[in-house]
């Protein structure tokens, strides 16, 4: 496989990754206050979710191009 294909793959795979990161460690306001949207998380833990996100796509896309590369699907 070319590092192109390892790049799109690791592109995919971290999007991937991120959208399921994203509801984890989600708190919903609990305010009263009508300028707050109620699903509005207190935090969004944003920065650990994107380094956590990178971290966990790396052995995805080495996974996901192991599976490609073996034939399986062949």
């Amino acid at each position: 496989m070319s590092s192109f294909e390892y790049t799109m793959i690791y592109v995919l795979s971290w999007w991937m990754v991120l959208l399921m990161a994203l509801p984890f460690r989600t708190q919903a306001h609990e305010s009263g206050d009508a300028l707050i949207y109620k699903a509005a998380p207190k935090r969004t833990y944003l920065k650990q979710k994107i380094i956590i996100t990178t971290l966990l796509a790396i052995p995805a896309t080495f996974g996901i191009a192991a599976i490609i590369t073996s034939g399986w699907f062949e």
